[in-house]
């Protein structure tokens, strides 16, 4: 077992074991919360993860139409994979959804998603397939840039049963410099984007990636919140997304220079504590966007649901790439580790997906490195793929501060008063 020591403000100790996300008090009693489902519910969902294998009945489709972009943003682990020319409707599309029909089962499909490089360069790809999953019970999850939005988006989306979930990229003041043109300067594309936004089956946030460039999270979301109030635009979130290390060689190349390190990463946890103390005040969003630092399934609201209800640990990857019913495919229907990576993460043909067994999973870390860490019931061994050590601890420092802040304020959620760390990866439940 590994537990860490947590001070309430009060005075009062408390241990918590990350192992089964179980809270205990300083007598180390368990304190009196309950499941809010049952041993049996837990026991089925923990089967589902872990795994390199995959189902044909997917809960989760994630259809990757191509790397194209018409962005160049710094810290993509996509931007050297693809053409970023506008493309024709793929020679693929109707063979990859026959390919779908023969080889799966989508009674249980709920969510489809649409991943680029710029989904909506593949627009004819994108209307033959939403309109062969178009279902009242499904929605669609698609992230662009939003610079491709016309008429035409619009008037496709108001037609649909299902509900669409739109993420537009977009960096705030640093847009410019760290993604490229700024759509929102842009009338007709703020025009058409509003339109979208107020379809009653379509929901959306801004998605802002924090970096070294980047990550002074009052100024964004400051930002954004003028932007709304300035348009009238009703309903908005914001997604904080951490800049993560993808470089293989793990030197100051592409993503490894955004990610937040060293000095700067200190002074971004002390920067962070303060940001989700003012959000947790600020629940009627006076202030603050709601966010997914807030209000994300693994936000601070989230989880502190969790911890109220000592929920055990189901999931083991935050993206699904090794959960069963998690299927991610690209249109020549070849099985991939992500939608994200490129072909040497191919796993093989939707034809033979009983046999498929995906590779580049790395799987051994969690009983490792992360075994006893505080925070890896949130940070779920950071991205599942599996890189060189020190691409790993780089994104591992950013992890423990980013999900540690989450974890803190939900601490406080729980408790109603300010909580710290006293010390961690202890072996038993003794105050220090």
């Amino acid at each position: 077992m590994a537990y860490t020591l947590f001070e309430l403000q009060d005075g009062r100790e408390f241990f918590y074991d990350s192992n089964d996300n179980t809270i205990y008090n300083g007598k180390g009693e368990t304190l009196n919360f309950s499941f809010d489902k049952s041993d049996e519910w837990y026991e089925q969902q923990s089967k589902e993860w872990g795994t390199d294998q995959k189902t044909d009945k997917p809960v989760s489709l994630r259809i990757l139409l191509g790397h194209a972009c018409n962005y160049n943003c710094s810290y993509c682990m996509q931007k050297d994979i693809g053409d970023p020319s506008e493309r024709p409707r793929s020679l693929w599309t109707e063979t990859f959804i026959e390919k779908l029909k023969k080889n799966l089962s989508f009674e249980k499909l709920s969510r489809v998603e649409l991943w680029g490089g710029e989904p909506f360069l593949y627009w004819k790809d994108m209307v033959a397939i939403m309109e062969f999953f178009d279902h009242p019970d499904r929605y669609f999850f698609i992230s662009t840039n939003g610079s491709a939005f016309v008429e035409k988006h619009y008037e496709f989306f108001k037609k649909l049963k299902s509900r669409v979930m739109i993420n537009v990229s977009h960096d705030a003041k640093k847009q410019e410099l760290t993604r490229g043109v700024d759509v929102f300067k842009n009338p007709k594309k703020v025009d058409v984007m509003k339109r979208i936004f107020a379809l009653p089956n379509v929901s959306f946030a801004f998605g802002c990636v924090v970096s070294s460039e980047n990550h002074d999270l009052f100024e964004i979301n400051e930002y954004f919140k003028d932007f709304v109030d300035r348009e009238g635009i009703v309903g908005a979130k914001l997604n904080f997304i951490p800049a993560r290390n993808y470089d293989f060689h793990g030197k100051d190349e592409n993503s490894a220079k955004y990610i937040l390190r060293g000095e700067t990463l200190k002074k971004f946890n002390d920067h962070m504590y303060e940001f989700l103390k003012v959000a947790t005040e600020d629940m009627a969003h006076e202030k603050t966007l709601p966010c997914s630092l807030m209000y994300s399934d693994y936000g601070v609201v989230q989880y502190s649901k969790f911890l109220k209800n000592q929920a055990p640990i189901v999931s083991t990857s935050k993206c699904g790439a090794d959960s069963n019913r998690v299927l991610s495919v690209d249109l020549q229907g070849n099985i991939r580790l992500c939608p994200h990576s490129d072909n040497h993460f191919k796993a093989g043909s939707i034809d033979d997906l009983k046999d498929i067994r995906i590779h580049g999973l790395d799987l051994e870390r969690k009983n490792k490195h992360c075994m006893s860490c505080h925070v890896k019931r949130l940070c779920k061994s950071s991205c599942p793929i599996k890189f060189p050590d020190e691409v790993f601890y780089s994104n591992c420092a950013l992890e423990k501060v980013w999900w540690g802040n989450i974890q803190l304020a939900s601490m406080r959620l729980l408790f109603g008063q300010d909580v710290s760390m006293i010390s961690t990866n202890l072996s038993s439940m003794t105050s220090l």
